[in-house]
């Protein structure tokens, strides 16, 4: 069963840090916020041991320390405080005192001090004492070792800040470390610093420079036994061999249990390493970005975070220098999670390559070929992400054109197939009526040669608008006489059929900006494709087509409406596909592909209502005047585009 521990914590972030340390190393935590209800808490939780945080204002550690012995519960007290605050609390029973740290370390250290038995007690209650003592010496070590590890962090912060590179010159510089006691004698130093300045152990803290550095008072230590605060000072030392080297240190004040300042830390680096290092650095750094921007592709690098550290000079010329924004904020993530290269290197730490749609905020898509490596530490901890890609847009555009171009041939050839079939039907008609001398077969030969011929142009037009690149020519037209005028144009298509067609005109007066010829084409796509469902549904007699223009919220709608065989949901997903038809050699599947082109250009929109057997109708919405943004389109240019 896990021990129940009782925390007494009232700020919220470090409640949550130590929540996480303490969960670790097995406790059933309780939470208590409020000091006020700490008592009541534990009298009705009854915990194996109790924390209580004294470095919060809101908190009288020594008192409620008092206050939790007193009420002779058996739970071991713990606290954290610092200086007076810990002493007291020490007099009024807590088991023991830990520093105020946010470190990992220190937080580990105090759950796994915390998680240890509590001490026994025999009948005369010596062993208590002898714990008890033990305990405060222990924590002392450990108050003492924690703030040399703090202070050594925050001294080698400092002296990263100094110089550009930060702390990767700790591998490279011969950086010197000691410990001083508070008469300037030197206690602890490290290898470097014993090698280069000679074994000072015992010695004194001046002993090491030269110039006015070389005094009691005037020394690095000596200033921080005086002021109690952080020092940073350039001075000389003197190395064994006899070699004069200026050094950056600082040194940092070591306190004891009562708030005392008991030892002094020394950290210090030669200048001419640092400048030495620093010039390297430099050097590596120019290299490595001629290398960065002379690469034939587009490479970032991305933190953990997905934020982009660092582009080369492709990738900012053509996106932008977006160094700081994360990567997926420039690109549409994929759908999915773990799909891309990206998040799956983030995930494993391992390269990864992929062909990817890149979507950029302002429309435009890529086709990219990606590739992802880990940048890691010696250990294999990911740090950073190289991500590189290549655009392949216009090869896959060449490939997506090519297979369009193969299958626009075959259709367009099976397209000409049926209409030189009805056009040679028709001949023979003629031919055979003029040696029979049927007069009405002849004029019946010729109707179907110059529907046959209309086709012919109108698959020519098809194929001269999907392969030429033009841009529209605009003109003002009024809605109810170019609706009129293609209306008249169309209805001879339409004699001798079974087929009823009627015009409403309901536009009074309206016009709008467009295209003629483009927009003539695409409604008598559509109108066309209305009399094919009539002619291919025989189970009625006979058909309808209404062709209607009128104004609606503002834009001019035209409304194509048959009573034809129908479509189903398959047929109408399909239907403004390239080369998609259902009429089989009859049809290229150019025609309502380009009608919605060219509605689409002109900043409309076609609704499609159908159902088997009932019929189908169009609807098409056009703004009266065509949006600025979609004037600079062709026609090749809204394949994807969509308003």
């Amino acid at each position: 069963m896990e021990p129940t521990l009782l925390l007494i914590e009232s700020e919220p972030m470090r409640a949550h840090r130590l929540r996480d340390a303490l969960s670790r190393a097995g406790f059933d935590l309780r939470l208590i916020s409020d000091p006020e209800a700490a008592m009541a808490a534990a009298q009705a939780i009854r915990p194996s041991k109790i924390l209580i945080d004294g470095s919060s204002r809101e908190v009288d550690a020594p008192a409620m320390v008092r206050r939790f012995a007193a009420a002779g519960q058996g739970a071991e007290i713990f606290v954290i405080a610092s200086g007076g605050d810990a002493i007291a609390c020490y007099e009024n029973g807590a088991a023991a005192v830990f520093p105020s740290s946010d470190s990992q370390t220190a937080l580990s250290a105090l759950a796994a001090r915390i998680a240890r038995p509590g001490p026994g007690v025999d009948r005369d209650g010596q062993v208590l004492d002898l714990q008890r003592i033990k305990g405060m010496l222990e924590d002392e070590r450990f108050i003492t070792v924690n703030q040399v590890l703090d202070n050594i962090s925050l001294i080698i912060e400092q002296i990263s800040d100094e110089v550009e590179g930060g702390v990767k010159y700790f591998t490279q510089m011969p950086y010197f470390v000691s410990v001083h006691d508070r008469n300037q004698n030197v206690i602890i130093a490290n290898a470097a610093y014993r090698k280069l300045l000679g074994n000072k152990i015992g010695r004194k803290s001046w002993e090491i420079y030269r110039g006015p550095w070389a005094d009691p008072g005037d020394c690095p230590v000596g200033k921080t036994l005086q002021t109690e605060q952080v020092q940073e000072i350039r001075a000389v030392v003197k190395y064994r061999s006899g070699l004069r080297v200026p050094v950056i240190v600082h040194t940092a004040p070591i306190y004891s249990n009562d708030g005392s300042l008991e030892l002094v830390l020394e950290v210090s680096a030669g200048t001419r390493d640092v400048r030495r290092l620093s010039k390297e650095l430099r050097r590596s750094q120019q290299r490595y970005q001629q290398l960065f921007n002379a690469v034939p592709c587009y490479v970032a690098v991305v933190n953990r975070d997905l934020r982009i550290t660092a582009v080369n000079r492709p990738f900012r010329e053509d996106f932008g220098d977006h160094t700081g924004r994360r990567f997926f904020q420039i690109f549409e993530q994929p759908p999915g999670p773990g799909v891309d290269p990206i998040s799956r290197t983030l995930d494993d730490a391992r390269p990864h390559e992929a062909e990817m749609a890149l979507h950029k905020s302002d429309g435009r898509r890529y086709n990219a070929l990606v590739w992802t490596s880990p940048i890691t530490t010696a250990a294999g901890k990911l740090l950073q992400i190289l991500v590189m890609f290549v655009d392949i847009t216009q090869i896959r555009q060449l490939k997506d054109n090519l297979s369009y171009l193969g299958l626009m041939m075959g259709t367009i050839a099976h397209g000409i197939k049926g209409v030189l079939t009805g056009l040679n039907g028709g001949l023979y008609l003629i031919e055979s009526a003029c040696r029979r001398q049927h007069p009405e077969k002849v004029e019946e030969g010729i109707a179907i040669s110059r529907q046959m011929m209309q086709r012919m142009e109108q698959v020519v037009f098809n194929i001269l608008y999907y392969t030429k690149k033009r841009s529209l020519t605009l003109e003002t037209v009024e809605a109810d006489p170019f609706a009129a005028d293609l209306a008249g144009e169309f209805e001879p298509k339409i004699d001798g059929t079974d087929i009823s067609f009627r015009v409403e005109l309901n536009a009074l007066g309206a016009s709008l900006e467009a295209d003629a010829t483009m927009l003539r084409a695409a409604l008598t796509n559509i109108l066309e494709n209305a009399v094919d469902a009539c002619a291919a549904d025989t189970a009625k007699k006979s058909h309808r087509i209404v062709f209607r223009v009128e104004q609606h919220d503002g834009q001019i709608r035209f409304d194509i409406q048959d009573d034809g065989q129908g479509m189903d949901i398959e047929t109408r997903k399909k239907l403004f596909d390239l080369f998609y038809s259902t009429k089989g050699s009859k049809g290229t599947g150019l025609g309502m592909f380009i009608a919605d082109k060219i509605i689409r250009q002109h900043g409309g929109i076609i609704r499609v209502d159908s159902e088997p057997g009932k019929g189908t109708r169009f609807t098409v919405d056009l703004p009266r005047r065509i949006p600025d943004v979609l004037k600079q389109y062709r026609t090749d240019q809204i394949r994807d585009f969509e308003l």
